[in-house]
């Protein structure tokens, strides 16, 4: 399996998706928003939430969904599943589906981590 084609699963009114990432819709998020400036800020709790739909909408437009930012912005306000908390939520994980890990990363979590030594 190549470490980009993840596949993300996610709600949107009410509908369960299962994405699978690609360069295809890596390419359509990039060119429409700045994805390091969206971490930065989502890492800080800072997120624009215009931003938030927009990465969400642009996730979903790909995967087949007929959907809009404006229409995913709605919904985070409908008092629904597909709330702020939810969307913020689901961009995180959109952003880990997003970016593969690297090899060191993979062996790390495999393997067991040792005592530390008293000094």
């Amino acid at each position: 399996m190549s470490a980009i084609n993840k596949t993300l699963k996610i709600k949107f009114k009410g509908v369960d998706h299962s994405i699978k990432m690609s360069m295809a819709i890596i390419d359509a998020v990039e060119d429409e928003m700045n994805l390091v400036a969206f971490i930065n800020r989502l890492n800080k709790g800072d997120v624009r939430l215009s931003h938030a739909a927009k990465l969400f909408a642009i996730i979903l437009i790909q995967s087949g969904v007929k959907t809009s930012q404006e229409d995913v912005y709605t919904a985070m306000f409908s008092g629904e599943d597909d709330n702020v908390k939810g969307v913020i939520e689901a961009c995180s994980a959109i952003i880990s589906a997003i970016f593969p890990e690297s090899e060191v990363t993979t062996a790390a979590k495999k393997k067991p981590v040792a005592a530390a030594r008293k000094r």
